[in-house]
């Protein structure tokens, strides 16, 4: 749709070998807020993965900021499939890369990035394994638990009780006069349930690690465990881990000690899927 998707591609020493290498898809982003071009935490991570043999491509989907206001209007109301759309669509950029494996990606992302990666699981089985931090996993639950709810109204301009049919006047008490549970049109509750990356968790067959913030309350706590059950309910690869006492900002609110747990982690699980042979 004509927009133009921003990433970073970091590669790692090849040590003359000229071997693909594994790489990480990193969703970035907000929405709005763009990272700083080169925090601390932001480097250590990256040259972390990368030093370890991990090619590294970070993705900035529709809805950051900083790349002008449509490019940041662009997922209103869409939290789905177009950003979803944009990451796929820089992941086969570098997928021909020379340094790059085309078999052995993985994806991850925080907060809003998490988000995105987990509603693109939903949609295709191209990664290998996936990790995923401090994420917005149910769109209604963000509204009724998260500091941040007034995101919902705000991306997806509404309320989820908005366009649900009136009681009639004189309506019955008894169950006789219920409404009927159907109303056609495209109304703010199907826009969230649509967007919302709980609706396709069936569909989600990738091993999966989630990280959660003990403390985290701009998103809320049950955002990751909603989804961790929903996947042991169907029998999926999925890990949950939680870190106490830490909150949204992982690189603000963490003790060293649990950043590199994070960074090790994920290596881990990470290497533990690239190592099995591709399924056909």
């Amino acid at each position: 749709d004509s927009l133009t998707v921003t990433g970073w591609a970091t590669r790692p020493p090849t040590g003359g070998s000229g071997q693909a290498r594994p790489w990480l898809v990193q969703v970035r982003g907000g929405p709005p807020e763009l990272e700083t071009l080169s925090p601390p935490a932001t480097w250590f991570a990256r040259q972390y993965l990368a030093g370890r043999g991990l090619g590294l491509l970070e993705v900035f989907p529709r809805g950051s900021e900083g790349f002008g206001s449509t490019f940041q209007r662009a997922n209103d109301r869409n939290w789905g499939p177009g950003p979803a759309r944009d990451v796929l669509a820089l992941t086969d950029t570098v997928a021909t890369l020379p340094w790059t494996d085309s078999t052995r990606v993985a994806l991850s992302g925080t907060g809003y990035g998490a988000s995105v990666a987990t509603w693109l699981l939903g949609q295709t089985d191209r990664f290998r394994a996936a990790v995923a931090l401090n994420g917005v996993y149910d769109l209604p639950a963000l509204l009724d638990e998260g500091q941040a709810w007034r995101v919902v109204p705000q991306e997806v301009e509404g309320y989820p009780w908005d366009g649900t049919p009136a009681l009639p006047a004189g309506a019955p008490r008894l169950s006789a006069g219920i409404v009927p549970s159907h109303h056609p049109g495209d109304t703010t509750r199907t826009v969230l349930h649509r967007n919302s990356h709980l609706t396709y968790a069936h569909r989600i067959h990738t091993p999966l690690l989630l990280l959660q913030g003990g403390a985290n309350r701009r998103v809320g706590l049950s955002q990751s465990e909603r989804l961790y059950k929903r996947l042991k309910i169907l029998d999926r690869s999925v890990e949950y881990v939680r870190y106490p006492g830490v909150g949204h900002e992982v690189s603000t609110s963490a003790s060293p000690t649990q950043r590199m747990d994070r960074l090790v982690r994920t290596y881990e699980f990470l290497m533990r899927f690239f190592s099995r042979p591709a399924e056909q």
